[in-house]
């Protein structure tokens, strides 16, 4: 198996399509390759999700080309897409971007009001330090139930061989 994420991937989707009827709305900010965009769309047929990025790689047009009904890519800064959307509009937001403490705070401050209610706030690369700093800085005072998720498989111990799986989410 080369992708990680299809180990989580059903269970984090069920949680989106329990969304009694209709498009379930989605945002994913940093889309590098559109691998993870494209199996959540294959997955999810009712997602619309629209993608933010600096930059669309070859790859990910290529990969989204299925799906260029459900989608709209957006290349721009995260925070300033953000502006584009109303608050309590998604149904689903990842963060994906840079990984750096200064810019993950920023994209969950911009993003954070525009996530439903009973919405799946969530984002990738648990194991950058920087990330968690931002994660906890930010949900550290919401009383907030946060799930972080990290594990190797592929012998289940780190290696160049491993596929990591690493997220983490806010789930109402």
């Amino acid at each position: 198996m080369k992708d990680s994420w299809n180990l989580i991937r059903p269970a984090f989707l069920y949680l989106l399509q329990n969304k009694p009827e209709g498009e379930i709305q989605g945002v994913e900010i940093g889309v590098f390759k559109g691998k993870n965009a494209a199996i959540n769309l294959a997955y999810c047929d009712r997602l619309k999700l629209e993608l933010v990025d600096i930059v669309q790689t070859p790859e990910a047009i290529q990969a989204m080309e299925p799906y260029k009904d459900r989608i709209n890519f957006h290349i721009m800064p995260s925070v300033e897409a953000a502006k584009l959307y109303s608050d309590n509009y998604f149904d689903f937001i990842y963060i994906d971007g840079a990984h750096d403490y200064d810019n993950v705070l920023a994209d969950i401050t911009a993003w954070w009001p525009k996530i439903k209610k009973e919405g799946i706030f969530s984002g990738h690369d648990w194991w950058f330090v920087d990330v968690r700093k931002a994660v906890a800085q930010f949900f550290g005072d919401k009383n907030q139930r946060l799930y972080a998720v990290m594990f190797f498989y592929a012998g289940m111990m780190p290696s160049q061989d491993a596929e990591m799986c690493d997220f983490w989410m806010r789930v109402e």
